[in-house]
């Protein structure tokens, strides 16, 4: 299993466009900065239920299917299709308000996804 920890948590909704961003505090724009981001378009038909992954590192970067997705306040698991990456636990930080944004964008990502 992959375990990665951030402190920030951030949610992006833009039309079917969605987007759940992981990091250091005031460390985004900073380049080799340590970050996860999980993103799904779901206006392409064609994607096959694909989600689009990446890191800081080299070593995941593309696009898989997860067979299973867990929020919790404080952690996401993704089980994905692909080998090399099979489990991943992403530990961070947030606030209630911030927690409420990144259920709502989940619930819509990963909906029919077995939790």
């Amino acid at each position: 299993m992959i375990e990665l920890k951030f402190k920030t948590a951030e949610a992006t909704e833009s039309g079917d466009y969605y987007q759940l961003h992981f990091g250091e505090v005031g460390e985004s724009d900073i380049e080799g900065a340590p970050y996860f981001l999980i993103q799904r378009s779901l206006d392409d038909e064609d994607d096959d239920d694909l989600f689009y992954i990446e890191t800081h590192g080299d070593n995941m970067i593309g696009h898989t299917k997860i067979l299973k997705a867990t929020l919790t306040p404080g952690s996401l698991y993704l089980q994905t299709k692909m080998h090399s990456w099979g489990e991943i636990l992403i530990l961070f930080e947030t606030i209630p308000s911030t927690y409420s944004m990144l259920e709502k964008v989940f619930k819509t990502m990963f909906e029919g996804i077995p939790a």
